[in-house]
């Protein structure tokens, strides 16, 4: 049987003959290898793509490793088998591992999270929910503990539950859990809110879908901030209080004449809107560019008269 190299012409087999010697050649030349000569390995540098923290003083030492927070997610939840047809329409409480992860691949599209194949049961969520639950770590890894709460609907075969809220979704490695998810509120915010009279429109961000189509005035601070896609879609920010969150929507005519400093996540805010509902999630419809203010809790209670009347009138014209 012939061999590779008798079916190669001649001259393509001196060529690279030639040029496997001259190389040998120059590397030998180059102290890179000399014969008869030990090499001490030991004394070799380390690859410089190894990170320092990772080299250790010697060939035994390890890495030290960092303590890892138990996971805590949402109170008597069940497993992902306990989700069956039976559960679809109804809202489920779920904590359990994900075996394979989706993340979305463009702005109108979910993240999926498979928490159990057989049957087919996973989490879907969106940007305003990512944007918060995720904590800027991505989308969760196979193996990423997650604990869920939401309704449970059938999409060609496959059981999903979508959490209406940021405030449904703890991601292990996050360090967000039931409590420290919606307490996080500043205390110009405490004061704020203590000082509002009751009766002036004020609602929780957790309770923007009792009152749809009506005029609302929140206040609460700014937990995550997305910018329109194109012209025609809204700008999105999320804004959480000690009862939830919502999102709160306006679009580049608003935005335009809103000081920047505003959007910032952290910000506390008092705005004026028109309460709403997009794909089963609470939405608020700011109403306009003098709708909203960063809190001054010495004047908080004209902040929230003046508000409110802009959102009553929006709240009539779009009617």
């Amino acid at each position: 049987m012939k061999g590779p190299l008798s079916m190669m012409p001649f001259p393509v087999v001196l060529r690279r003959t030639l040029t496997s010697v001259a190389f040998l050649a120059s590397i030998s030349a180059a102290g890179l290898v000399r014969a008869n000569e030990a090499v001490d390995w030991a004394s070799m540098p380390p690859p410089a793509y190894i990170p320092e923290a990772l080299r250790g003083s010697d060939k035994n030492s390890e890495p030290a490793r960092q303590p890892v927070a138990p996971f805590t997610g949402f109170e008597n939840a069940a497993v992902p088998a306990s989700v069956t047809t039976d559960s679809i329409g109804k809202t489920v409480t779920v904590t359990g591992s994900v075996v394979s992860s989706r993340p979305s691949w463009s702005e109108r599209a979910p993240t999926t999270l498979v928490l159990q194949q057989e049957p087919a049961v996973a989490v879907v969520y969106w940007q305003d929910i990512a944007n918060v639950a995720e904590a800027g770590k991505g989308v969760p890894a196979k193996g990423t503990k997650i604990s869920v709460r939401g309704k449970v609907q059938d999409w060609r075969g496959t059981l999903q539950i979508k959490p209406a809220h940021p405030d449904d979704l703890i991601i292990e490695g996050t360090h967000r859990n039931t409590k420290s998810a919606t307490a996080d509120t500043s205390a110009a915010v405490d004061k704020a809110m203590a000082a509002i009279p009751a009766g002036e429109g004020v609602i929780g961000a957790g309770h923007v879908l009792e009152h749809e189509g009506e005029a609302i005035v929140l206040v609460g601070k700014v937990a995550a901030m997305r910018d329109s896609w194109n012209e025609r879609a809204p700008n999105i920010l999320t804004l959480q209080d000690d009862t939830g969150s919502t999102e709160v929507v306006f679009w580049a005519d608003t935005r335009k004449d809103l000081d920047e400093s505003l959007l910032k996540p952290g910000t506390a805010l008092v705005l004026g809107g028109i309460a709403n509902q997009y794909r089963e999630r609470p939405q608020v419809r700011l109403a306009g560019p003098d709708a909203i203010a960063a809190v001054n809790p010495a004047s908080v209670t004209d902040q929230v008269e003046t508000v409110h009347g802009i959102a009553k009138k929006a709240a009539a014209e779009y009617d």
